[in-house]
């Protein structure tokens, strides 16, 4: 697979001269981005994906979100020579630190061991590699003139015998053998001794060997300024101008070989070789030669490109297109016409000059500006009787090329005047102008419908010709006669270009995606695009794709995918003419900014690290749970946050995440790129699975990684909760039963003894019932006696003086009226009576 990806990555990074170079999509790294040093002298990647660098302040990794440092006090290596290389999950660093050389390894942490003694300047260039099998290791330590050797058994470091003169270049380990690149060709380190590999060193301009890479019985060998690809017996390409100088010999150097793609550095660019002209290709930032002085190049596990400088980090990477500027060679970065002739030559053309690709060779010409200011290449086409393409232009008229010869024009028509467009039709071939639509018959235009006016473009739509003009509608042409369509819509009456789809005419116009209603021009109502659509194309395998203002769509008859400057298209807005299909399925794609080429799901996409690993997970916010398999939380402790990271670097700001916590069929929740942890809090007991996924882009979610843990039942709904309230129910219940009981026999007692104190009283009460009635009966007497001498009182004693004022006031009454109050005597003649009254009354009741 990742021959293919190679394969790929070669055939979009490989140009024809030194000069010409195809964009390839970078991406440059500098403190601004967070990156904690510009300076960068070794890069490494473990086993788990991670990307590590030695940098000007020590080793740092970064994980395509963050970087991050490590404390001085740890003493790590922060020299221009400091090496680094990734064994597994190890990352073994040599170099000086602020004071001394140190060889250091990071597992869990890092771990030094001891340095050679040798009064070998520290500060020359060192040399390094590991053998690691994690059981046991051994270190093989070189600087210009001597060479040492450590392992973990012996521990101790040993001096390793160089014939003499020999001075080193670089170790690498290869399988399980060291390989020493010398001044005297190429050497293998084994059992503590060395020995000369025998190569055709004759055949080679130098034995100077600066760097070796060994693959499926073939070195790639580095040179004093050349470049070669060698068996044991022979040579099979050699570069013998590799671009290198003086400075490459004490530089770093680096070789990247995988199948068809080989790479090397050496205080140069990056350079990509070419064994078919037998050139290199300088890798260029943006069309620029930033990364002048490379300490490493490096092909990451999903063919990312790293390359190092003291000055920055880059790194080339493949999106879904191959893209073409005036950086790869073109004369200007619009692409307003693309076209491919029947030989094979794709035509790219410029706002007013052509450019000619044929089998990856990309030659440009010079300008073929006519007319006016507003020169503009506007339409293509080839007439494959005559050999001889035809070029329209705004204000240069209609241009002819023979097929093999783009120096110059072979005729021009109508010089001044604007030409839009051109297209063979039922063996005719028709041209529009300002003045209308044209038939081109023996090098003569003649008028073949002048009435048809503002014709912005054609296409022959299946047995018809569509003419498509500027705010008026449509014409279809069958040969014999005109079909005329409009709308009330204005922007649907602006037509750029139409197609025919799953056998209905679609249009592209200002407002979006139209159709044909009887004779109306009307939204297309399956695909809903608000903006204008400059450029349609139906592809071989029967997608649509749309050109517009922002990109382009691809729309497979269900979904409708869009590709933007995010996915490597190099401008936003599809020129209208300039979406073609070549005879291979890739889709060309001409923007403001230079032209795409689409070459299918790539093999890329199946090489992009969507693995997503479980970096930490919190309770609470500080007890990690990371390495606790399937852990129990407690129900009102259960405040969980999960960190997660898919190292990816093919475009960091492209990977975003979606999770689910999995307890039946729970949804899926996007997160937004720059997101990688939840917080879960307030679940409810159960067990659950934390599932996340990564993907690229708007493409396919990579595989699930989970988090399994379970949230354990709150304590009343626990088996011996239950048991307890069952006990406590019945404890209750016996308690409340027994108080009853007790009570009822209380009150039962209470009751027994007011019974008999009740018996006793009635039995008393008998027995002085006689004595006692003879008590109340004596009682009664002497009250009856009382009450009569008071009767007596009252009949005897009170009336006696009643009588004598009664006759007081008789006598009174025959006395002279004249002098007595008769009021006053009224009175007392009334209280006399009153009293008299009363008196008889009680006489009464006791004479009853």
């Amino acid at each position: 697979m990742k021959g293919i990806y190679y394969l790929f990555l070669i055939s979009i990074l490989i140009c024809f001269g030194k000069a010409e170079a195809q964009h390839f999509p970078s991406k440059q790294y500098m403190i601004a981005d967070g990156m904690p040093s510009n300076s960068i002298y070794d890069i490494a990647q473990d086993n788990r994906g991670m990307m590590w660098f030695v940098t000007k302040v020590g080793p740092v990794y970064y994980d395509a979100r963050q970087w991050y440092t490590f404390p001085d006090s740890l003493n790590l290596p922060k020299s221009t020579n400091s090496l680094m290389k990734a064994v597994g999950d190890r990352i073994w660093v040599v170099g000086l630190n602020d004071t001394s050389l140190t060889v250091q390894y990071h597992q869990d942490g890092w771990n030094e061991i001891s340095v050679p003694k040798t009064e070998v300047e520290l500060m020359e260039r060192l040399f390094f590699d590991v053998l690691d099998t994690y059981e046991e290791y051994e270190v093989l330590l070189g600087f210009k003139t001597r060479l040492f050797s450590y392992s973990s058994k012996r521990r101790v470091w040993e001096k390793i015998a160089l014939p003499e003169n020999l001075l080193l270049n670089n170790i690498r380990m290869i399988g399980r053998k060291f390989l020493l690149s010398t001044s005297d060709g190429l050497y293998i380190y084994d059992s503590r001794s060395i020995q000369k590999v025998q190569l055709p060193y004759d055949e080679l301009p130098s034995d100077f060997i600066l760097n070796v890479e060994f693959q499926q019985d073939i070195y790639y060998l580095l040179g004093y300024n050349w470049f070669a690809e060698m068996t044991e017996d022979t040579i099979i390409h050699l570069m013998p101008d590799a671009g290198l100088n003086e400075a490459a010999v004490s530089a770093k150097t680096s070789i990247v070989v995988n199948d068809d793609i080989v790479l090397f550095g050496a205080n140069t660019p990056a350079r990509l070789v070419n064994w078919t002209e037998g050139t290199f290709q300088d890798l260029l930032f943006d069309g620029k030669k930033l990364n002048i002085g490379s300490t490493r190049v490096l092909a990451d596990n999903e063919g990312n490109i790293w390359v190092s400088d003291t000055r920055g980090l880059f790194k080339f990477n493949l999106l879904q297109f191959e893209n073409y500027n005036s950086n790869s060679g073109l004369k200007d970065d619009e692409v307003t016409v693309v076209h491919q002739l029947a030989n094979g030559k794709m035509i790219l053309a410029n706002i007013h000059q052509l450019n000619v690709m044929e089998d990856d060779r990309l030659v440009s010409y010079p300008s073929v500006r006519y007319g006016d200011a507003n020169f503009r290449v506007l339409d293509i086409h080839e007439d494959r009787k005559t050999d001889q393409i035809m070029m329209t232009t705004s204000g240069g008229g209609l241009i002819f090329y023979d097929i093999n010869d783009f120096q110059k024009p072979a005729t021009v028509l109508s010089k001044t005047s604007r030409v839009t467009s051109v297209e063979a039709f039922k063996d005719k071939i028709f041209v529009a102008n300002n003045q209308g639509l044209q038939e081109l018959t023996r090098g003569r235009l003649i008028p073949a419908n002048p009435d048809v006016r503002t014709i912005r473009n054609m296409s022959v739509l299946g047995d018809k010709l569509g003419l498509y003009t500027t705010g008026y509608g449509v014409y279809l042409y069958d040969g014999r006669e005109y079909q005329f369509f409009s709308s009330r819509v204005f922007g649907l009456r602006s037509v750029y270009d139409g197609v025919v789809y799953q056998d209905e005419i679609i249009l592209g116009s200002s407002d979006g995606l139209a159709t044909f209603s009887e004779d109306q021009i009307v939204p297309w109502e399956e695909v809903e695009i608000n903006s204008p659509v400059f450029a349609l194309l139906t592809d071989k395998t029967g997608n649509l794709w749309i050109g517009v203002d922002h990109g382009v769509y691809r729309y497979d008859g269900v979904d409708l995918e869009l590709f933007d400057i995010d996915e490597g298209l190099l401008g936003n807005e599809i020129n209208r003419n300039a979406l073609f299909e070549d005879r291979n399925g890739h889709i060309w794609i001409g923007t403001e900014k230079g032209v795409s080429v689409f070459k299918g799901e790539s093999e890329m996409d199946k090489q992009i690290n969507l693995a997503v690993t479980i970096e930490e997970v919190l309770l609470n916010g500080n007890q990690s749970l990371l390495n606790i398999e399937n852990p129990e939380l407690d129900f009102d402790d259960n405040n969980l946050q999960i960190a997660f990271q898919c190292l990816s670097y093919v475009d960091e700001e492209r990977i975003n995440y979606r999770y689910r916590i999995t307890t039946t069929d729970d949804q899926w929740i996007q997160l937004s790129r720059e997101v990688g942890s939840v917080t879960l809090t307030n679940l409810e007991y159960g067990t659950y699975q934390f599932e996340v996924q990564a993907r690229f882009g708007n493409g396919e979610w990579g595989d699930s990684t989970v988090y399994n843990f379970e949230i354990k039942k709150p304590f009343y709904y626990r088996w011996w909760f239950y048991l307890l309230g069952v006990l406590t129910l019945i404890a209750i219940a016996r308690t409340v039963f027994y108080f009853r009981y007790v009570l009822l026999i209380k009150k039962q007692r209470n009751l027994k003894a007011l019974i008999a104190a009740r018996t006793r009283e009635i039995q008393d009460l008998n027995d002085h019932l006689e004595e006692k009635v003879k008590e109340r009966t004596k009682e009664l007497q002497d009250k009856n006696l009382k009450l009569e001498e008071y009767a007596f009182i009252n009949a005897h004693h009170l009336r006696a003086p009643l009588a004598k004022i009664m006759s007081a006031v008789h006598v009174v009454e025959k006395m002279d009226e004249q002098n007595l109050d008769p009021e006053i005597l009224k009175i007392l003649k009334d209280s006399i009576e009153e009293l008299d009254q009363v008196i008889y009354s009680i006489n009464d009741i006791f004479r009853d």
